[in-house]
């Protein structure tokens, strides 16, 4: 074990404390080095976060999809699962017009939240909605 001042590549010096062989230690300092340190690190993914969510408000807005209910944080982070969901859809599904309508059922955050690993199943996602927005969903596809 040993401590060792790193300068990331931000510029910033952390004292890190490393643990293993010489050679070990000597690799995982070289590799610390070309990473940012954990404060600018957290900076660049608040900021991804921010631009994800803008690019999500901007498309939500140009489809006129309902606004989100939930906590601040909640309609954030849903906002950009919506919107990464939509776009999913709209390559699997054969109506062009149909994924905005789809996505546009749910209004609630904690929906968005806690289905966000359905999602990404595109046209297995459809199945695993409950029942209700089943329903409603085939009440839309019917009217196209």
């Amino acid at each position: 074990m040993a401590w060792e001042n790193i300068t990331h590549c931000c510029g910033h010096v952390v004292r890190h404390q490393i643990y293993g062989k010489v050679s070990e230690r000597e690799n995982k300092a070289s590799w610390l080095a070309e990473k940012p340190c954990t404060e600018c690190w957290k900076a660049e993914q608040e900021a991804k976060r921010a631009e994800e969510n803008a690019r999500a408000l901007g498309q939500a807005k140009i489809l006129e999809l309902p606004e989100l209910t939930g906590t601040p944080k909640q309609v954030a982070w849903a906002t950009t699962i919506r919107a990464k969901a939509l776009e999913g859809l709209e390559k699997e599904l054969a109506k062009p017009n149909l994924a905005p309508q789809i996505v546009a059922v749910e209004t609630s955050a904690k929906w968005w939240i806690e289905n966000r690993t359905f999602i990404g199943l595109a046209p297995d996602c459809l199945a695993a909605l409950d029942k209700e927005h089943h329903e409603k969903l085939m009440k839309i596809a019917d009217k196209m």
